[in-house]
């Protein structure tokens, strides 16, 4: 089962890229299926394998930590959501050229978190940082 595969791989350590796209793969159909609340477990379990291995990838990370982040706020949660978006958007800034269109998108997930809020200062923040990364300005 998924839990033992877990349990399997925090203790022995054998973490794979594809057991870990597996967990993935879950937890993006039930996203898509508009089951937050269940995706929110598997990217969290998601999470929580990638930060325990040794050999995990700092990129799959951002976009689990992403991933969960926008499940929190389809839950309406977004004081819990905005660390792990904060944490992804970090991850993507070091490499600005590569991530150009994530950070766009990011900047706006983060807006919407501190709309939600009510911290209309910082989603402004965010939203005229999202200019600085769109390449298809309206103008």
């Amino acid at each position: 089962a998924w839990e033992d595969q877990e349990l399997s791989e925090y203790l022995f350590g054998t973490y794979s890229k594809e057991n870990a796209l597996a967990w993935e793969l879950q937890a993006d159909i039930l996203f898509m299926g508009g089951r937050y609340a269940e995706a929110l477990e598997k990217y969290n379990k998601l999470v929580r394998i990638l930060e325990k291995s040794p050999r995990f990838d700092r990129e799959f990370l951002a976009e689990a930590r992403r991933s969960a982040g926008i499940c929190l706020l389809g839950l309406d949660r977004p004081a819990e959501a905005l660390p792990l978006l904060l944490e992804a958007f970090s991850y993507y800034e070091k490499h600005p050229d590569e991530y150009r269109e994530r950070l766009f998108w990011m900047s706006h997930t983060i807006s919407r978190a501190y709309d939600m809020l009510g911290d209309y200062k910082k989603r402004q923040e965010y939203m005229d940082l999202a200019g600085k990364y769109d390449d298809d300005p309206i103008e």
